[in-house]
């Protein structure tokens, strides 16, 4: 018997604990529409193309291990026929609640999982947040401040890619239309490279991640 509420205990505080955690469920419809995403204290960004004509939008938020999550909210909008998510964490009321105005240190666990039209043309913007990209055959512009972006591309995408990182490194198993030269630094380079004659503008840029390029 002792075992048995063991067992139930943990599951319980297992389960209590799952559930404290802020989650938010979209359906987005795109309609002719970009989108432009504003999710600078995401910490994984998964975006994975599909066959339907909407974004399907997830996220999971864990904001001081999960006793500030209200001050965590998503703003969803329609501007100039451009769908616009952006994430807002009230710092300034956390300040407020815990009564101290220096407070600078702020944990926060932010996992974005999306499913996207797959020529939905999008543009990404977060500050450390982890990108990968799967399928995604539109227009995009990446950019992530220290997070990796990993890129898997459909075969028969065509793309100019313009990539740029400042200290990371770019990693690809790609056949571009241009080979590349083996003098090319990989190391903190900017690179335009052309695949399939290359008619979709893709940007991807991180000052200090990784850029990873692969075939899908």
């Amino acid at each position: 018997m002792k075992k048995l509420c063991l067992v139930t205990a943990l599951l319980l505080a297992v389960t209590c604990a799952v559930s404290a955690q802020k989650v938010i469920d979209e359906r987005i419809e795109v309609d002719g529409q970009d989108a432009k995403m504003k999710l600078s204290f995401a910490d994984t960004i998964k975006v994975e193309a599909w066959n339907n004509d909407y974004i399907e939008f997830h996220v999971s938020a864990d904001i001081d291990n999960n006793e500030h999550n209200d001050y965590y909210d998503l703003k969803i909008s329609n501007k100039a026929g451009k769908i616009e998510i952006v994430e807002e964490v009230d710092f300034d009321a956390i300040k407020e609640k815990e009564g101290t105005k220096n407070l600078c240190s702020f944990e926060t666990d932010i996992f974005y999982s999306l499913k996207v039209p797959e020529k939905l043309n999008i543009e990404i913007e977060t500050i450390s947040g982890k990108i990968e990209l799967l399928g995604c055959a539109g227009e995009m512009k990446i950019n992530s401040i220290s997070g990796f972006i990993d890129y898997s591309i459909p075969e028969k995408h065509q793309a100019r890619i313009n990539l740029s990182t400042v200290t990371g490194e770019v990693y690809s198993n790609i056949n571009f239309d241009d080979p590349v030269s083996s003098d090319i630094s990989w190391v903190g380079t900017k690179q335009k490279l052309t695949l399939n004659g290359g008619n979709k503008d893709v940007e991807l840029k991180t000052v200090s991640g990784d850029i990873f390029l692969r075939k899908l």
